[in-house]
């Protein structure tokens, strides 16, 4: 094992050996990331600091509630909102809470039975 420091690298560790958890059951996968993202889903800036601005446009004329969730990398939710889509599109700012770490978030829209996801990168 070596660690990465801005531009400096690390020695390797002498060899040994270690465990790690299993994923979370609901941990987000980064296949199904790529598998379930909407071209039409857009998050800016990315990566963010204190807020950023979500925008979706679908092909179906739809006229629903948004259900948006940021999502950590072991699954859990973090923030939850609505928007309200019509003609099928919105556009929203979303402040990211105070309280979240640095580090990859998701980005989970569902709306009419419809999950469409982005991978964001938070910074403080």
């Amino acid at each position: 094992i070596r660690a990465k420091c801005d531009k400096t690298w690390t020695a390797y560790t002498a060899n040994f050996s270690f465990t790690t958890l299993p994923a979370a059951a609901n941990a987000i996968s980064y296949s199904n990331l790529k598998e379930n993202s909407a071209p039409s889903m857009i998050v800016y800036p990315n990566p963010a600091k204190g807020q950023f601005i979500l925008s979706l446009h679908s092909a179906e004329n739809i006229n629903a509630t948004a259900k948006i969730q940021l999502v950590d990398v072991i699954g859990k939710t973090v923030y939850t909102d609505n928007a309200t889509m019509n003609n099928g599109a919105f556009q929203k700012t979303i402040i990211t809470p105070s309280k979240l770490a640095k580090g990859i978030y998701v980005v989970r829209v569902i709306v009419n039975n419809k999950t469409y996801l982005k991978e964001m990168l938070i910074e403080k």
